[in-house]
Order: C-alpha cells, then structure tokens, then sequence
C-alpha cells in the first residue's frame, strides 16, 4: 500500500485514496478467517498503522477499535512478542487524534 503512494509520485489522489480504502475494506473482511489470534492482532494493529498513514481516520478508528476488541477476547501469553504488541497499540492510541 505504501507503493501505491510512491507511484503517485507523494500526491495523494482521488483515486488513490479511493484504491486504499478498498484495499483496507477487502484487508478488514478478510483478516477474521485467520486463526491465530496473535496474527490477527498484529495485521489489525498494521492495517491501522497504514491508514493512519495515508490520512484514512475513520478506517484507523474503527481497525484499531476490532484489534482492541480481539485484544480482550484473545488469551495471551506473558512473552515479549505480547509485549510488542501492547506496546505498539498504545504508541499507535498517542499519535491517533481523537474524535472533535
């Protein structure tokens, strides 16, 4: 997706914006089929990365809301890569801005 940009030269364009958000919406209905859940955390918390990227607030808002939401339904270890993941999540909630 961050290629997408490059061949648009930096500009971000109508169709580009257009072509990022059916990407995400074909990522955001798709991830659920995976069964490990500590994948589906990090590809939400990536997915939410990106379109926080590309300015796309309303598609961050609501992916980092379902990776919170898998968050409190998935049983986690107490090993670094869950670490990580916290991490992650909560530097990604600092630079996400809020709602007016």
């Amino acid at each position: 997706m961050f290629t997408a940009r490059k061949n648009a030269k930096g500009r971000i364009t109508k169709k580009l914006v257009s072509f990022l958000q059916a990407t995400l919406a074909y990522c955001y209905i798709t991830v659920p089929v995976i069964e490990d859940a500590q994948i589906k955390l990090k590809i939400y918390l990536y997915l939410s990365e990106i379109a926080l990227a590309n300015n796309l607030i309303s598609q961050a808002t609501s992916l980092i809301k379902t990776c919170i939401t898998q968050l409190a339904e998935t049983p986690l270890e107490t090993d670094i890569d869950t670490y990580q993941i916290f991490h992650r999540i909560i530097s990604f909630l600092i630079v996400m801005p809020d709602d007016p």
